[in-house]
């Protein structure tokens, strides 16, 4: 049934890849990145063949390479005999990598999932272990993998009760890939439940909780927020971080209640930014992108963000941050970014990407959830307002992510494990 499944998937993912290099012609229009290093996507890359050991990690986008940041530091640190070699498929992704590593680890895009394009990839690539964060299942890229023996990590995989729905359709072929992985490290006890009704063995679902407690706060970021914070003439901060259509209409129409509060919006794709300055115009609100941030005076009254990958220098000097993707129905994006600072946090209802996450949060008293304008407004001023409860969410959440840390660590215990290093503790 497997082989009779990729013969079709195969098929099909050839009709279509034509359309799949147009769409990366289009995205080049906005983001010239998108029409570049091509070759990557169908297996041919510009280093040179190597027959050093290497452990590959693969992180989708932009959200999964920041989870994933400290994890490849420990993997790099513990495993000094091995290249690491870091996949993305979004220039975003890619971006991050370069910026943050540059030489120091091996960087490509991911191949198309198509099965030549594959079996490629691992001929060219001495891959001893294979770590892909969260959920992603290619099919071509998994038994390929089965196919030369190399054992496969599912890292900070998660479940959600939608997701396993519209899996079971398909149970038999999604539980063989599922089981194509080693081990299954999930984040917590519903998620390996949810996993475990889609046919996983059990012995390959391992509880090592999110990568995303462990995440590392570069000194060169709070670094930047103070020469940020400098030039802002240290004025107040609000932060919107990785907002949406719909989002920025309503925190625009806020402005103007707070007249001595400086805003900031990072829209989650910084190719909106135009746009968003069109809609603070008709507000005849003044703003400037960040982009423009050296001309900055005391006037504007908002910061557009049309760059990639400057969300946390932002957070580092707010007062509140508003964690975007939820005022809307996105599902939220990861508030555990401005948590790691010390950062009150406001959220809309529409959590469903990390419903256990907030559900903790909230019963923590740790975020506050809006479900519109108005309640936004109270929540501002209440936040604002009341020194002490900036201090005690501040502690509270500090004390929250240290209880909730170590993941990373038992992630590479388990790498370890795989490659004869250690045995489980």
């Amino acid at each position: 049934m497997i082989r009779f499944f990729l013969f079709f998937y195969n098929v099909l993912f050839f009709i279509l890849l034509p359309f799949l290099f147009l769409r990366l012609f289009i995205k080049g229009f906005k983001n010239k990145d998108y029409r570049r290093r091509l070759d990557e996507r169908i297996g041919f890359f510009r280093y040179p063949k190597s027959d050093k050991k290497i452990i590959l990690i693969h992180a989708l986008s932009l959200g999964e390479v920041n989870a994933s940041l400290s994890l490849i530091r420990g993997i790099k640190s513990e495993f000094t005999d091995y290249d690491i070699l870091v996949t993305t498929t979004t220039p975003s992704g890619s971006n991050q990598i370069r910026k943050i590593f540059s030489d120091d680890i091996l960087h490509i895009y991911l191949p198309f999932d198509l099965y030549f394009f594959m079996k490629r990839f691992y001929e060219k690539w001495n891959i001893k272990l294979g770590i892909i964060i969260e959920t992603e299942i290619w099919p071509n890229m998994l038994y390929s993998a089965r196919e030369k023996g190399i054992p496969m990590i599912l890292a900070n995989a998660r479940m959600s009760e939608k997701s396993k729905k519209k899996y079971k359709l398909f149970k038999d072929v999604i539980s063989y890939f599922l089981n194509c992985f080693t081990i299954i490290a999930v984040r917590g006890e519903a998620d390996r439940e949810r996993f475990c009704e889609l046919g996983v063995e059990e012995t390959r679902l391992v509880v090592t909780g999110n990568i995303k407690f462990d995440m590392y706060v570069d000194k060169e970021i709070m670094s930047d927020a103070k020469k940020l914070k400098t030039i802002l003439d240290n004025r107040k901060v609000i932060v919107a971080g990785s907002t949406h259509d719909g989002e920025e209409k309503i925190i625009i129409d806020l402005i103007g209640d707070f007249k001595h509060i400086l805003w900031v919006v990072a829209p989650r794709d910084p190719f909106r930014a135009k746009e968003i300055g069109k809609m603070a115009e008709l507000k005849g609100i003044k703003y400037l992108f960040r982009s423009q941030i050296d001309e900055y005076n005391g006037e504007v009254s908002l910061i557009i963000v049309d760059t990639f990958g400057e969300l946390m220098r932002f957070y580092a000097i707010s007062e509140v941050a508003f964690v975007g993707g939820s005022l809307v129905p996105k599902g939220g994006h990861n508030p555990l970014e401005p948590l790691s600072l010390g950062i009150p946090i406001i959220s809309g209802p529409y959590l469903f990407n990390f419903q256990e996450l907030y559900e903790t949060m909230v019963k923590e008293g740790l975020v506050e959830i809006v479900k519109d304008q108005k309640e936004f407004k109270k929540a501002l001023y209440e936040i604002l307002n009341n020194n002490e409860l900036v201090k005690i969410k501040k502690e509270k959440g500090f004390e929250f992510l240290v209880k909730h840390r170590g993941a990373v660590n038992r992630l590479i215990d388990i790498a370890k494990n795989i490659t004869g290093r250690k045995q489980f503790s």
